[in-house]
């Protein structure tokens, strides 16, 4: 992957793991030359997190091609237009190498037991983010 021209999106990319991911993935690419022409695309729901890990990439390697998707991959009515933006972005036939990590995800309410999640939309929305959108994007 490092040894190519690569373009890899990343969910979940405004924090945290994600976050550290994005890091790591653009220290390979730096010390790689097709990393030059390779494209990570950062998706999450905030675009001051979004910007924030461009930055940091950004300071790791300079030759990497960084973009950011705000979208909220649990709004699966939003779906289609984020991969759109994706797309709209690069054409994946001209990389040697795609990848999705999907690390967009939620745990829910850790505090309530399973018996105490009655509420339906919110389980609907776990299930889209953590599963649908996985699924799709995939």
């Amino acid at each position: 992957m490092f040894q190519s021209k690569t373009f890899v999106i990343l969910t979940g990319a405004s924090k945290g793991f994600g976050q550290a991911l994005a890091c790591s993935l653009a220290r390979e690419f730096s010390q790689n030359i097709p990393g030059k022409e390779s494209v990570l695309v950062l998706v999450a729901r905030s675009k001051k997190g979004l910007d924030e890990t461009r930055r940091m990439v950004a300071t790791i390697s300079s030759d990497l091609n960084v973009h950011v998707i705000p979208g909220d991959l649990s709004d699966v009515s939003n779906l289609d237009k984020l991969t759109s933006s994706i797309f709209g972005i690069v054409d994946p036939k001209q990389f040697s190498c795609a990848v999705l990590i999907n690390n967009a995800g939620s745990l829910g309410d850790k505090i309530k037991s399973i018996p105490n999640h009655t509420d339906v939309d919110k389980i609907r929305t776990y299930m889209d983010l953590n599963i649908t959108s996985s699924f799709y994007l995939t």
